[in-house]
């Protein structure tokens, strides 16, 4: 993006981040999205479909937090 004067670009930064891989360590995984906002439902889906890809197929979800800033985190266990 631009300002229009061509000298000073703009970056255009977004809070509605892709759901990400905290840890996958064995069986045990952490995912983390962004947990506000009118997305809310897509980046929950959207994580669910990362666990579900990352496990190849079954989990046990095992725990849910989240921070203040908003980013949610699932703790899971592949189920095989």
């Amino acid at each position: 993006m631009s300002d229009s004067s061509g000298n000073n670009p703009l970056i255009q930064a977004t809070v509605f981040k892709q759901a990400s891989v905290v840890y996958h360590t064995g069986d045990n995984i952490e995912i983390t999205y962004y947990a506000g906002g009118i997305n809310h439902a897509i980046n929950e889906q959207n994580a669910i479909e990362l666990l579900k890809k990352e496990c190849g197929g079954a989990f046990k979800i095992t725990n849910r937090s989240n921070s203040p800033g908003g980013d949610q985190y699932i703790d899971a266990v592949c189920v095989h």
